[in-house]
This record gives C-alpha cells, sequence and structure tokens, in this order.
C-alpha cells in the first residue's frame, strides 16, 4: 500500500510504494467486469503512486469553508423569537434566510458544477470564500434594527456560496485520496457542513439573549456578527493556500477524459438506478432538512413553554452524534464498499427510529425520552449524505463526481423546499401526528428506492486493474 510522502519531488523512489495489488489473476478477472468494455477502458499510468500529506491539509481548508458556510446557513434562524421582534419582521422573514439557500442551490447549484468541471476546485473554492466574508460583511452592517435589508443582501451571498460548495466533496477526495481514503474523506467533507449548522444553531443562542432592552439586543448582535465576520475573513486568508491537485495522481488510473457537461447530464438520466439512487437520497435528504427546520414547531405543540433552549441543545447534539456516525461509516465503506446494503440500513432505521420519535411525542409526558430519542437519531438520519455522493460516483464512472452530487443535492433541495412548505403549514395547525407519520411515509418510499439502486463499483474497478 503506498504510504504518506512528505511534499518532496516525485522522483525520490524511497518513497515510492504501489498502492494496489498488480497479480496478473486480479487484473484479469477485472479485465472482464462489464464496466470494462472496449471503448471504456481507461489509460493506467506508469508512474508510480505517491500520497501526499497536504492532501489532509486542503481536505482542511475545505473543511473551514464548508463549516463556515453551514454556520452562516443558519444565520439567526435559531433565535428567531427574539430577532423578528427586534428587527419588527414577520417569523417567515427570518425563517427565509435558510429558505433562500435551498431555493438558490436548486437553480445555481448545476451551473456552478459546470465551473467547478471547467475551472477545477480552487477558484471556486476561493469564490465561495469570498462570497462568505462578504455575506458577513453585509451582516455586521445589519445589526442596526433599522437595517435588516443588509441581513438579506448578505444571506444572497451565503446562497450562492452555498451553491457552490455543498457538491465539491466528493470531487475533492477523487483528486487528492486514494481509493482505500475516499468515502472517509467525503464523509468528513459533508460532515463538516453539519458541524457548521450546528455551530450555527448554538452560536446565536449563547451570544443573543432575550432581552427587553433594544440597547442590549442591538449589542449582542452586533459582537455576533462580528465574530462570524472575523472567522470569515480569516478562513478567506488561508483559503489562498489551497492547491487544486497533487504533482501526482492517487491512483494508478490517468486522469479521465473529461465529458461535456451535458453530456454527463444525459449519461446520468439514462442510468436506471442513479434514477433510483437520486430519488432515495433526495426524499432522505428533504426529510433530514424538513424535520430541523420543523422540529421546534413539532415539539412546542406538545410542550409550549420553557424547551425553546432544550431544543437548539438537543439539535446541536444530534449533530455532534451524526458527527461521529459519519466517520465511523465512511472507514467502513473504505474497507468493505457496501454502498446499496450501507443505504438500504440507514434509511430502513431511520424510518424505524422517526416513527418511534413520533409515538413517544404524541403519546407520552416525556420530553427526556424525545430529547434522547433525537439525538441518537443523528446516527442514522444524517450519514446517508456523504455515503450517497460516494455510492452515485462509483455507479455514474467516468461522470465526474461534482457533476453525479450536485444532481442528487439539487433533487434533495427541492424535496427539502416542497417538505418544508407542505408540512409547515400542517405543523403550525396543530397537525403534529400528521406531519410525523407522512415523514414516515416519505422515509419507507426512500428505503424502498434504495433496495432497487444496484450500485457497480465502476471507479474502484478501473483503478484496481492496474
Amino acid at each position: 500500500m503506498g504510504g504518506d510522502v512528505e511534499d518532496e519531488a516525485p522522483d525520490e523512489k524511497d518513497d515510492e510504494m504501489r498502492y494496489f495489488d498488480e497479480s496478473a489473476d486480479e487484473t484479469a478477472d477485472l479485465m472482464n467486469k462489464k464496466a470494462f468494455s472496449d471503448d471504456k477502458i481507461p489509460l493506467i499510468s506508469e508512474e508510480p503512486i505517491i500520497l501526499y500529506k497536504r492532501r489532509w491539509l486542503m481536505l482542511f481548508i475545505f473543511s473551514l469553508n464548508t463549516a463556515m458556510n453551514g454556520c452562516l446557513f443558519m444565520s439567526i434562524s435559531a433565535i428567531n423569537d427574539i430577532v423578528r421582534q427586534y428587527y419588527r419582521v414577520p417569523p417567515v422573514g427570518i425563517e427565509w434566510l435558510s429558505n433562500m439557500c435551498v431555493l438558490t442551490y436548486i437553480v445555481l447549484a448545476l451551473p456552478a458544477s459546470a465551473l467547478i468541471m471547467q475551472w477545477g476546485i480552487r477558484p471556486v473554492i476561493f469564490g465561495a470564500a469570498t462570497l462568505n466574508f462578504l455575506g458577513t460583511a453585509f451582516h455586521y452592517a445589519g445589526y442596526d434594527r433599522e437595517r435588516f435589508y443588509f441581513v438579506l443582501f448578505g444571506q444572497a451571498f451565503v446562497a450562492i456560496a452555498y451553491s457552490c460548495i455543498l457538491q465539491m466533496p466528493g470531487k475533492l477526495s477523487a483528486l487528492w485520496f486514494p481509493e482505500n481514503e475516499r468515502a472517509t474523506a467525503t464523509s468528513i467533507g459533508v460532515v463538516m457542513n453539519l458541524f457548521g449548522v450546528a455551530v450555527g444553531f448554538i452560536q446565536p443562542s449563547l451570544t443573543v439573549l432575550a432581552s427587553t432592552n433594544n440597547d442590549e439586543i442591538k449589542g449582542d448582535l452586533q459582537n455576533f456578527y462580528l465574530a462570524q465576520l472575523v472567522m470569515a475573513a480569516v478562513i478567506l486568508l488561508i483559503t489562498f493556500s489551497y492547491q487544486e491537485k497533487p504533482p501526482t495522481p492517487p491512483t494508478a488510473v490517468q486522469e479521465r477524459d473529461t465529458i461535456p457537461f451535458f453530456d454527463s447530464l444525459k449519461m446520468l438520466f439514462q442510468n436506471k438506478y442513479f434514477i433510483f439512487l437520486s430519488q432515495s437520497y433526495g426524499i432522505y435528504f428533504g426529510c433530514f432538512v424538513s424535520i430541523f427546520v420543523l422540529i421546534n414547531p413539532l415539539i412546542t405543540n406538545i410542550y409550549p413553554h420553557g424547551v425553546e433552549m432544550q431544543i437548539g441543545w438537543m439539535g446541536f447534539w444530534n449533530n455532534i452524534v451524526a458527527i461521529v456516525s459519519f466517520i465511523f461509516l465512511g472507514l467502513l465503506l473504505d474497507r468493505y464498499h457496501k454502498y446499496q446494503l450501507t443505504a438500504f440500513l440507514l434509511n430502513l432505521i431511520s424510518m424505524i427510529f422517526w416513527l418511534v420519535w413520533v409515538i413517544v411525542l404524541t403519546h407520552t409526558n416525556s420530553f427526556n425520552a424525545i430529547y434522547i430519542l433525537y439525538v441518537f437519531l443523528g446516527l442514522f438520519f444524517v450519514p446517508y449524505f456523504a455515503c450517497g455522493i460516494e455510492q452515485a460516483a462509483e455507479m455514474t464512472y467516468p461522470v465526474s463526481e461534482e457533476t453525479s452530487s450536485s444532481v442528487i443535492l439539487v433533487l434533495g433541495n427541492i424535496y427539502a423546499f416542497i417538505f418544508i412548505v407542505a408540512l409547515g403549514v400542517l405543523a403550525q395547525s396543530g397537525y403534529v401526528q400528521l406531519v410525523g407519520y407522512l415523514l414516515v411515509g416519505m422515509y419507507f418510499v426512500s428505503t424502498v428506492t434504495s433496495a432497487l439502486a444496484k450500485t457497480e463499483l465502476k471507479r474502484i474497478i478501473s483503478e484496481k486493474s492496474s
């Protein structure tokens, strides 16, 4: 197995090791796979495979940017009750700070993927870091209660950055990481966005305190926005050091020929298994986002007083538990590559856990029980975000990773918007059980479609043929 090397020149032979077993029997067997028809056999590189330690630095830089964007995605939604009174806007005005990102992603994600394909990751991630910084600058300008329009304008920059950065983890891991680390790298890249969401959920709750004195709220908001502005500025400076790709590739397969963007889309939608995967992933994603947004009205319909802070911490710990699950499942997938089985189990267990949570919420008086259940639900109803991206990359090879991931993420954001709007109306009207059981039904559909998404490991097979 190829080991890590320091960033010396590739010609230092002592640090070079072949990464895959090149036995003739294995090669002959792999070359008989269906994925290797005569017109699809990739060219194999004769260069020794070198793994550069800086790959972890590149992943760290990306993680900082996606976490910052996740934090800004939440904006001030977690303190809706405080800021809507301060800015004198209706609750929906605060909710749309997050919804703006969802809608913008639906419109701009595919064009952003085309830019990544054309220009590479580095200019796009630097552009996203710049947009995050501009967003925080306008947020800071809007700390006065008469300047909410600055906050809205700044969130537009955040939404554009969200459209660029969300689909990058699969592409980054393919450029920098070998096959046995790729799922872990993608999981880290995806989970750091959710970590940012978790921070964005709890940070304003701890910084901006409820008060009848608007000057106190103004001071708290100014400090909150300033802290985010400083973080975004530091991350922007760090992003200057991001590199597009290593001097030599992390696998034995030479870089694939670039497939035109619209040809890539045509290939994706002609793949029936990808259609099943996209539906499963989209519904799963939509369920998670809608639950995260609607958890407050669902619980406060049953427990109307004094649980707002507990709900905030409940959402935070749910995401922290999810991070552990992300990393663990990434390691398992790197070793066993059981993408379809993992997808099926995550969807099925999420459905069962959510059903139990709804029953406990509506048929008992135990807030502690729903708190604990919701925290542990993070083990299952979040990790498919990363697993699905890698699954799509494997089954659709040689389509570029950012294109396959952007398609399923666009569908996920469409479902999320529909679920939030439709189920939000029901939740606000008090139909808690109906909302809960409708989501159980959606999880059932995603479970069935995940079972139908047969996953041929085309990318792994191509790399092991060297």
